[in-house]
C-alpha cells in the first residue's frame, strides 16, 4: 500500500468544527489588564501614601479604564487566519500512511529520591499511563483498549486534517489490506 496525501472537499461537519475554532476570545488580555491595574494601585499607594485622595482617584480612573477595556475585549474576538484560510479553500487533507510509532508515557509524578515517606506512599498509588500513536507529523491520544487492540506499528491508517491549521478532523481508522 502506498502513502496518500491528497486534498478532498470539506464536509458540513468539518466546516462546523473549523468554524467553532475560527475565533478565539481575548479574556486572557483582560486578566492581564486587571493584574496591571492592581499593581499600579499598589505602586500609587506606595509613592503617595500620605495622600489618600490621589490614590483613590487614581484607583477609580484605573477601574473605569479597566471596565471600558473589558467591554471592548468582550465584544472583540481574534480570528485565526489559518483556520479562515482552510474554510475559504474548502479542502481537507486525506492522509493514508503507516503508523510511525505507538508509545506509552508514564505521567505519575516521581518523588524525590531522598524522601522515603513519599516513596512509600507512591508505591501504593496506581500508575497513570497515557497512550499515543504517531502518524507522519501528527500525534493521536489513544485509550488503553485502542492501544492494545488497535493497529500495530507499520499498519496503514486513514485520517483527515485541515491543511493549514493542522486541526485534526477525524481520528485515524485502520485500513485493512
Amino acid at each position: 500500500m502506498n502513502v496518500i496525501d491528497e486534498l478532498v472537499p470539506l464536509t458540513e461537519k468539518d466546516i462546523e468544527l473549523l468554524k467553532s475554532q475560527q475565533f478565539t476570545s481575548t479574556w486572557g488580555c483582560a486578566v492581564v489588564c486587571f493584574i496591571l491595574v492592581a499593581v499600579l494601585c499598589l505602586i500609587a499607594y506606595q509613592f503617595f501614601w500620605n495622600s489618600y485622595l490621589i490614590v483613590v482617584s487614581m484607583s477609580i480612573i484605573c477601574l473605569l479604564l479597566l471596565l471600558t477595556g473589558i467591554g471592548f475585549l468582550k465584544q472583540k474576538k481574534t480570528e485565526n487566519a489559518k483556520v479562515t484560510l482552510d474554510l475559504n479553500e474548502g479542502n481537507k487533507r486525506r492522509v493514508v500512511a503507516p503508523i510511525d510509532e505507538k508509545e506509552v508515557i508514564d505521567v505519575t509524578r516521581r518523588p524525590h529520591p531522598l524522601n522515603i515517606k513519599k516513596q512509600i506512599i507512591k508505591s501504593n498509588q496506581e500508575t497513570k499511563l497515557k497512550y499515543y500513536m504517531t502518524v507522519k507529523e501528527f500525534s493521536f491520544p489513544l485509550t488503553e483498549d485502542q492501544y492494545l487492540a488497535g493497529a500495530r506499528k507499520g499498519d496503514f491508517v486513514k485520517f483527515f486534517v485541515a491543511p493549514h491549521s493542522k486541526i485534526i478532523l477525524s481520528q485515524p481508522v485502520e485500513i485493512k489490506k
